[in-house]
């Protein structure tokens, strides 16, 4: 009997620590903690690996390959078996799912569906380029018998399998986890300001509900966490025609340890877009034991299962009767941090770790 081959895992550029940069250092630590020999592949510069590394240490289950081009792949994989995981649906990614023997099963991680949905816009002729050509690329991967697909939520399962007419055999559902360091409990927690509401990202139609929440209450502030200037600049101007500019504060770069302590003094913390292919950020404030208040769209009711805190997105006095209830209800809100930890428990990457395992002893035997 042939030898069912070893696990690969190819590893995307990322050059900042985004939600997918903790998605991939999440699995790695969490499997490399269960014992699960591995390769990791990477490009010159992967801050996932360094940082895994400097965690981590020497570690006798894990050796690492650094290429300079997607072209040394073909060469490495001539005459080998096993699976390889890619941990995420970009552009490189794909180009090396093309270039890697079918011997090799392929698992790819989908996110989200955002690029079979891109709108052309001349303001983003680029960004709309990049995710066509992402979604093509996907669709290419899915003819390919020996490539298999992990869908990160119920929403992206569906999605998926609708757009590219897979099987269901073809695609597993395995939820992101959550790093331990949410779940524990910090004493010494002290933020800067008291009375403030948190947000990763929100879409700015949800500013004018934030006006008449901010009204109401004169003392409280909006922190969002997210960094990226696409986000930060139109909220900001948006903000300033509300009159509520000064209410805002963005915090950049921000570490494990801030945003832990932010997530347990938040009064609440607010997911409110119009898609979602996980949302992370919704699992470390319900390990964190913050309430939350989602929209109804994307992955989200998926990963909350709480129906009261899932709000549609546009009912705007659902949203301020939810808040007012949250602040000022102190039984609701201890009822609504107990449920989300009880939730939050099976969004631990030691559960994620253990589907991975399984789902590549599937694929290997």
């Amino acid at each position: 009997m042939k030898s069912p081959g070893q696990v690969f895992i190819f590893l995307p550029s990322i050059h900042l620590r985004s939600g997918i940069y903790r998605y991939c250092f999440g699995i790695i630590c969490a499997l490399a903690d269960k014992g699960e020999n591995l390769q990791i592949i990477s490009l010159p510069g992967n801050i996932v690996w360094d940082d895994f590394k400097t965690e981590k240490g020497d570690l006798v289950n894990i050796s690492h390959l650094e290429i300079r081009s997607l072209f040394q792949l073909k060469k490495i994989f001539k005459k080998k078996r096993g699976v390889i995981y890619f941990l995420t649906p970009d552009l490189r990614s794909l180009v090396a799912i093309l270039l890697i023997p079918h011997c090799i099963k392929k698992i790819l991680t989908i996110h989200d569906v955002y690029c079979f949905r891109a709108k052309f816009s001349f303001k983003e002729v680029g960004r709309w380029v990049k995710e066509l050509t992402r979604s093509f690329l996907i669709r290419i991967s899915a003819i390919l018998n020996s490539v298999f697909f992990i869908a990160i939520s119920g929403a992206t399962h569906r999605d998926v399998s609708k757009i590219l007419h897979l099987s269901p055999g073809r695609i597993r559902i395995i939820y992101p986890g959550t790093t331990e360091y949410f779940f524990e409990n910090s004493s010494d927690c002290k933020p800067d300001l008291e009375n403030f509401l948190l947000s990763h990202f929100a879409q700015t139609k949800f500013f004018p509900i934030l006006a008449l929440f901010l009204k109401k209450y004169p003392d409280f502030s909006m922190i969002f966490f997210w960094s990226d200037p696409s986000f930060i600049y139109p909220a900001k101007k948006v903000a300033k025609k509300l009159g509520i500019d000064k209410k805002l504060i963005f915090k950049v770069a921000i570490s494990d340890a801030e945003l832990s302590c932010l997530y347990r003094r938040a009064a609440c913390f607010i997911r409110y877009v119009d898609d979602e292919g996980f949302g992370m950020p919704v699992a470390e404030a319900m390990a964190s034991g913050c309430p939350i208040l989602v929209s109804d769209r994307g992955s989200l009711p998926d990963v909350v299962r709480i129906p009261e805190i899932v709000l549609p997105i546009d009912a705007i006095e659902q949203w301020l009767n939810m808040l007012d209830k949250i602040i000022k209800d102190k039984k609701f809100r201890d009822e609504l941090i107990k449920k989300e930890k009880v939730r939050a428990e099976s969004l631990r990457w030691t559960a994620t770790a253990q589907e991975i395992i399984k789902y590549y002893d599937y694929l290997r035997n």
